[in-house]
């Protein structure tokens, strides 16, 4: 047969193939198209998915992959970054408890100061075994008040001097003169009329002292009012008689005519013969 690879019919039928072979090889000819259909497909969408990467100047080969590194490494940190921050918030988490425990303690710690502060002062009030520094501390306080009683009456018989406790840490007293810049001096260098009216001031301030269930009731002042002018002494009485109408008992001893006018009941001393005297009580 010209034009043919085969001699004749007989070359020909012999290379014809089983038709069960004809069939497998037209499945798998089949087959291959469509595999080659699905990768043609494929392909259009891997170049349709690679076009706007390429467009975007997007890493490829050597330097894809080194991005794929410098990638990793940037993840990495970012996991120990992650990693530290967790770590921090824990320990501010631990932190904020401390701190809350520390405010509680130091409330606590506060307390414990004002109590223990009270502890002490009471600690230095009393101080030693045998109460001296704690009555000494009480009878401060009684001074003091005494001190403020007889000068409300010390102003009234003189602007001139007031008194004052010496220190705080003593029991004596001093007085200030304020005629001479306040300037301070000891009782003792007043003189007879000024220590009367100190003394007087003082013993009217003790009258209106009170305790608890005792009341000083009584006053008895034995001479020093000669040494007073008469305006100064006619003050003094008032303040005597203040206290009378008071309900106080107030008892003078003195020789002063102008007394003998102004009290009206009076215990009088006569003098008899011999050395005798005897006792008259007068009603005004």
């Amino acid at each position: 047969m010209e034009g043919s690879d085969f001699q004749d019919i007989d070359d020909l039928c012999a290379a014809k193939l089983d038709q069960d072979e004809a069939v497998r090889i037209e499945e798998i000819e089949t087959d291959l198209n469509n595999r080659k259909n699905h990768l043609t497909t494929r392909l259009q969408i891997a170049k349709a998915t690679i076009k706007p990467l390429r467009e975007a100047q997007i890493p490829e080969g050597n330097e894809a992959e080194q991005f794929k590194l410098e990638h990793k490494k940037l993840r990495d940190k970012r996991d120990t970054l992650i990693e530290n921050l967790t770590t921090r918030q824990n320990q501010i988490e631990v932190d904020d408890k401390n701190r809350k425990k520390l405010a509680a303690q130091q409330k606590l710690l506060e307390e414990a100061r004002k109590e223990s502060t009270i502890w002490n002062r009471l600690r230095l009030l009393i101080g030693s075994h045998d109460g001296a520094k704690f009555r000494r501390y009480a009878q401060s306080i009684s001074l003091d008040i005494l001190i403020r009683h007889a000068n409300q009456h010390l102003t009234r018989l003189s602007d001139r001097y007031r008194i004052q406790r010496r220190t705080e840490e003593e029991l004596q007293i001093e007085i200030e003169d304020l005629h001479q810049a306040s300037v301070t001096r000891p009782m003792a260098s007043l003189s007879g009329g000024e220590s009367f009216l100190a003394s007087l001031a003082l013993a009217l301030g003790l009258s209106e002292l009170a305790g608890r269930n005792v009341r000083i009731e009584s006053l008895f002042i034995d001479e020093g009012f000669g040494s007073l002018d008469s305006e100064v002494l006619d003050l003094a009485i008032g303040a005597l008689e203040g206290l009378h109408q008071n309900s106080k008992s107030v008892g003078v001893i003195s020789h002063v005519e102008l007394l003998k006018q102004r009290i009206t009941t009076q215990i009088r001393v006569e003098k008899l013969t011999a050395g005798n005297s005897t006792l008259k009580i007068v009603e005004g």
